[in-house]
């Protein structure tokens, strides 16, 4: 040892050459596979639709449009998605999806959506969504405060009357933030007889497979989803490496 906290010949990986079992080599130079990489022969693209308010709900929708646009193969919306909702509790919360023939055609089809919104008011500091009559957010069906976490232990006013020293203090709130990735959301899929095969960018390979298999009403060995590498696992990333899934 250098010092107590110096380096160390007996380190194992700072300082000496260690293989890449995680492929960092191929995605910092743009080798690496995703799951939107993998390309099948007549492959449709999809794009979703979010919401343009931070709340509002929807009084009346038209797909037609969009439908009738060429390479457009599939429209859905919130009422044939069951995990979908007419009233929307945040910006971008999606309602609608389209499948084309090429990403561009998907994305048109969505701009030919037509909406009709009634927009309701929105919370953008917690201060304010806390104070009564204030917009739900839909967490609760009554307030916007949850009920209060208590354990059984010990006696506070006790605590406070033998305490040497109190000090109070408000923290104020911290503004959320989001890590970027270095590639994109999606997945891929295809149907081969009754099995669906396909590559996805998640960390829970095997849960990935029950939701998707529930989702379409399929059993669970004719689910088979491969997660791919992503940019991480910390809170919005996938697995690093590639495990493949096929659920039996």
């Amino acid at each position: 040892m250098v010092d107590a906290y110096g380096p160390s010949e007996n380190l194992k990986v700072i300082g000496s050459y260690y293989p890449d079992d995680y492929r960092g080599e191929a995605t910092v130079t743009g080798r690496i596979k995703y799951a939107n990489d993998h390309c099948f022969p007549d492959k449709l693209y999809g794009a979703v639709l979010g919401s343009p308010h931070a709340h509002a709900r929807i009084l009346s929708i038209d797909t037609s449009k969009a439908e009738a646009m060429e390479g457009v193969e599939a429209v859905i919306t919130y009422q044939d998605n069951p995990n979908w909702d007419s009233e929307m509790l945040s910006w971008g919360q999606e309602f609608a999806a389209v499948a084309a023939t090429s990403e561009y055609a998907a994305e048109r089809a969505l701009m030919a959506i037509e909406v009709e919104w009634e927009v309701l008011g929105f919370n953008v500091h917690p201060e304010d969504a806390m104070k009564s009559g204030a917009p739900l957010t839909g967490t609760y069906e009554e307030s916007n405060i949850g009920p209060p976490n208590t354990n059984g232990w010990g006696d506070v006013e006790v605590g406070f009357a033998e305490a040497d020293v109190i000090i109070e203090h408000t923290t104020g709130w911290c503004r959320p933030h989001a890590q970027n990735f270095i590639e994109r959301e999606g997945a891929t899929c295809w149907w081969e007889g009754d099995d669906m095969y396909g590559y996805d960018r998640n960390q829970n390979p095997h849960s990935n497979n029950r939701s998707n298999a529930g989702n379409l009403g399929l059993a669970l060995n004719k689910c088979h989803i491969t997660s791919t590498v992503a940019g991480g696992g910390f809170g919005d990333g996938g697995c690093q490496g590639e495990i493949v899934c096929d659920t039996e």
